[in-house]
Parts: structure tokens; sequence; C-alpha cells
């Protein structure tokens, strides 16, 4: 289970949402795969990765310069259609990915 915190003027919350260790394991391949190909230059298709219950909607793109991820998300912290929704996207430096690859490494291997 993996714990997001999330606040905006006048609302702070948290919630839980759930990922199976299969789901982490593609996107951690994927992700692996994504990085390369930013550092060879070469093309990558979006990623995506999509909490159990759909709580949590993370995409990552290449941006449209050089060494930059996009990355767009969504958090909906309760699983009904009445549930307050955020969206948002920001990009980062491909150097932010070798952290998130060992990050997405110790929660598989606890998981284990």
């Amino acid at each position: 289970m993996v714990w997001v915190e999330f606040s905006i003027p006048a609302l702070k919350t948290a919630f839980a949402a759930e990922f199976f260790v299969g789901q982490l394991e593609q996107f951690r391949h994927d992700i692996h795969g994504f990085h390369q190909a930013l550092k060879t230059g070469a093309k990558f298709k979006d990623i995506y990765l999509t909490s159990a219950f759909e709580q949590v909607v993370l995409k990552f793109h290449q941006a449209h310069f050089a060494g930059a991820v996009g990355v767009s998300m969504v958090l909906k912290p309760e699983n009904h259609a009445d549930s307050i929704t955020l969206e948002d996207s920001f990009d980062i430096d491909e150097s932010y990915l070798p952290d998130l690859l060992s990050g997405l490494d110790d929660i598989i291997s606890w998981q284990n």
C-alpha cells in the first residue's frame, strides 16, 4: 500500500492507494526502458501506473525538450462518483529516474 498526501488551499487530506506487486514490477521495467531512451534520444511509449481502484493515475511521457519527463496525475481519494478529483502535471529532469527506480526496487523487494 502506498500512502499519498496532497494539499491545496483549504483542503488537506491523506489517503491510501493499493498497487499490485506485478504492476510495480512492470512499471519499474517500463521506467528503466524510458530512462534508457531519454539518455540515447530515442522515442519511447507513454507509461501509465494506475492503482488497483483507480484512485491514483500517473502518466509519464517524453516532454518537448531533451532529457525531460512530463508527469500527469489524477488523484481521487475515494472510490465513488462524488469524490473530489485532483489533476495536475509537471516536468522533471531525467536525473530523477534513477532514484525512482531505486525506490521501486525497495518497495518491490519489501513486498516479497
